[in-house]
């Protein structure tokens, strides 16, 4: 993978990490407070979500140059996982802030919104993953 798309990915993801350690400040809060125990599993989410799907995007930086994609399947993967940590961001600080927790599209807006960016983060994360399979799998068939 090219160095750009390989550096574009642990610095997204060292973003994405950094808003995870911030919603951890809200999700102590929320503890020490005694909320609810709803409210402390969606401060949770966010936290432990974020960081984890940050430390993805870091660690597919370097994987990334092991992986057998041309020029187009490369931009696709760092976009596609840089996109869904960011949306998945939206959607989970999202669903804490406002307590909805957007498995529907249905109402009030805010709901809809958690669920349009929990659906940008999946469909993300799935092309960004099915194209790591694909190119490792290539790798691996390829005889060097």
């Amino acid at each position: 993978m090219e160095r750009s798309l390989q550096t574009s990915l642990v610095l997204h993801g060292a973003v994405v990490v950094l808003i995870g350690l911030l919603v951890g400040i809200p999700y102590g809060n929320a503890i020490t407070g005694g909320a609810d125990a709803e409210i402390i599993r969606a401060w949770r989410a966010a936290h432990d979500g974020l960081i984890m799907g940050g430390l993805l995007l870091i660690a597919a930086g370097p994987a990334s140059a092991l992986v057998d994609l041309g020029a187009l399947g490369q931009v696709v993967l760092a976009r596609a996982l840089i996109v869904s940590a960011y949306a998945f961001a939206v959607a989970l600080t999202s669903a804490a802030v406002f307590g909805f927790r957007g498995l529907e599209p249905v109402a009030p807006a805010m709901n809809v919104v958690v669920f349009v960016a929990n659906s940008i983060g999946a469909v993300g994360s799935l092309v960004g993953v099915g194209l790591f399979v694909t190119g490792a799998a290539r790798a691996g068939r390829r005889k060097d």
